[in-house]
């Protein structure tokens, strides 16, 4: 499976891509802002990719210009929601403008529109401002205010996104 959009392309995981996705898990730029940050060896990898129900969880290795720089992924899918994630792990492509969001917009129009779902839910280091404002961007919202957790969960509706985003598209499709 693939879905191009925004100058980017979104390739399905496949099992010959583990060994990339696990190097890139594991360095230090990514493994920081993951909740799971215990070095990943080669069986957990394997025994991972095994456990994935391919109708609930969509992985894809992000794309630019044929060139592979990152993960996005809506995982646990139940009949109404998803859990969206994503890192860049080409560093250099950080600077590619709008790098990010070009590929949020492709997963989470894939989202909405093909997989039919009414709500999008992340996880974010409380601490990781970035993320966040960059969640907040596309019309996230944290769902307990008051949670003293390390990590927080937001909510994206559909609705919301239509409206928070749009000003954001135009930028990017420029």
């Amino acid at each position: 499976m693939q879905i191009s959009g925004f100058g980017i392309t979104l390739k399905r995981v496949e099992e010959r891509d583990l060994e990339m996705l696990r190097i890139w898990r594991n360095s230090a730029e990514v493994n920081q802002f993951m909740a799971f940050r215990e070095h990943i060896t080669i069986k957990m990898q394997k025994k991972w990719y095994r456990s994935l129900n391919m109708e609930r969880n969509y992985y894809f290795i992000i794309h630019y210009e044929n060139y592979p720089i990152g993960l996005t992924e809506i995982k646990n899918i139940n009949n109404e929601s998803g859990d969206l994630g994503i890192f860049i792990a080409d560093t250099e492509s950080l600077k590619i403008p709008l790098i990010s969001f070009k590929a949020i917009f492709t997963i989470i129009d894939f989202a909405f529109t093909t997989l039919k779902l009414k709500a999008l839910e992340a996880t974010i280091l409380s601490g990781n401002n970035r993320a966040i404002r960059f969640n907040q961007s596309f019309g996230f919202k944290v769902l307990d205010e008051n949670c003293q957790s390390e990590n927080k969960r937001y909510r994206l509706l559909k609705s919301d996104y239509l409206i928070e985003s749009e000003p954001l598209k135009r930028m990017v499709q420029r």
